[in-house]
């Protein structure tokens, strides 16, 4: 295993209490039946778990920097992105705005796929020749460059 350079760990709490407490209440609601006409116990566990299992899929967003590689992971890492450094033209990188339009999380935008939590600066590596490329919501994106230039 690699040494990390560089980790960032940004922070979805704000989306990650609305699902739990959403599923949460659809789970209470099921397990003392609540309600003039209550549901099933089966359907809350199935209802509830599908509404608080995207918070186990982006609850934060992990960004690693390695000599060998560049690391971006969701939650628990279902969601991930990996990129060999040597697969990257660091001398195209660019900081650049994301919208609020962009949205949040595992996203397909103009340049292709990228990670975020928030609207605002964003880290962009291209690829050379066409592999994957690195594209981050980071406010650190100056830092990430230096540690990547520095290897």
């Amino acid at each position: 295993m690699s040494k990390v350079l560089y980790k960032e760990t940004q922070s979805l709490w704000w989306l990650t209490l609305i699902l739990v407490l959403l599923g949460g209440q659809i789970l209470v609601s099921g397990i003392f039946q609540w309600g003039s006409k209550p549901i099933p116990l089966e359907v809350s566990i199935l209802l509830g778990g599908l509404i608080i299992l995207p918070a186990l899929l982006v609850y934060n967003l992990t960004i690693e920097i390695t000599k060998e590689y560049a690391f971006a992971k969701f939650g628990i890492g279902i969601l991930k992105r990996k990129v060999y450094i040597k697969d990257l033209d660091l001398s195209k990188a660019e900081i650049t705005e994301l919208s609020l339009a962009s949205g949040i999380g595992y996203r397909y935008g103009s340049r292709g796929l990228f990670l975020n939590t928030k609207p605002g600066p964003a880290l962009f590596i291209p690829a050379k020749e066409g592999k994957k490329h690195f594209f981050v919501g980071t406010r650190n994106g100056e830092e990430i460059l230096r540690v990547l230039k520095d290897e």
